[in-house]
């Protein structure tokens, strides 16, 4: 029976295509345990502005040198979430669909979160159901996997069960396809080009985060996200 999964890091309100990946999945493995990187997708992505594409970050705390992701701390900056929110204000005030979902959004940001990665996680699980995405998420360190790189994607995967891996094209650069196939896991590549659709504040940009399409687009984000570009590419 196949089983597909995808891995990735928790990233902060993270762009489309980051979800467009779990509409094929049976499992989502958020990899939690890898080390952190500073001002990555983890803490930071990007939304439109009257001044063009600008970015929207989480403050973390200073950590030890090769901190992993579930150890990082939101530092505690004061109003730090009044001036994130400010500027989502400002941006989407007049987008067709601001409310109820930026509502939504500040709730789960003012909720009392030590951990960057317990923050993102809400923000993900509350994106999926704004894309209609119905798969257990499993984090990575609840699988006590001590591998690292091509074997420690493996190992999660045999682990969960999976035959079957759709990654993004960023892995090309390290990811030994032959390898995954050895221990009988088919590797898929997401094929995917973000559609356009409309947008505040001038000519289109594509590549932001997920806030953007959501206040643009409301409850049509599954079929918008499953109906425009192919979805997975299948390697020989």
């Amino acid at each position: 029976m196949l089983r597909t999964v995808c891995i990735h890091q928790p990233d902060f309100v993270p762009w489309p295509g980051f979800f467009q990946r779990l509409l094929d999945c049976d499992l989502f493995i958020l990899l939690d345990d890898a080390q952190y990187e500073k001002n990555g997708w983890q803490n930071r992505d990007r939304i439109k502005t009257a001044h063009g594409a600008k970015w929207i970050s989480l403050p973390v705390a200073k950590g030890p040198l090769g901190q992993l992701i579930r150890e990082v701390t939101l530092a505690p900056v004061p109003g730090w979430q009044d001036k994130l929110l400010n500027q989502v204000r400002e941006s989407y005030r007049r987008a067709p669909h601001f409310e109820p979902f930026f509502s939504e959004f500040e709730e789960l940001l003012r909720a009392p979160h030590l951990h960057m990665a317990d923050l993102n996680e809400s923000l993900i699980r509350w994106l999926m159901g704004k894309y209609g995405i119905d798969v257990p998420l499993q984090r990575s360190s609840a699988f006590g996997v001590q591998e690292q790189k091509n074997e420690r994607l493996i190992q999660l995967l045999k682990a969960a069960g999976a035959t079957r891996y759709i990654t993004g094209a960023g892995s090309r650069n390290y990811l030994d396809e032959g390898l995954f196939g050895h221990h009988g896991i088919e590797v898929l590549w997401q094929s995917w080009t973000m559609p356009l659709h409309p947008q505040q504040h001038g000519p289109w940009i594509g590549m932001l985060s997920s806030l953007d399409a959501l206040f643009n687009i409301g409850p049509h984000l599954k079929s918008w996200v499953r109906d425009h570009g192919a979805a997975l590419e299948e390697r020989p």
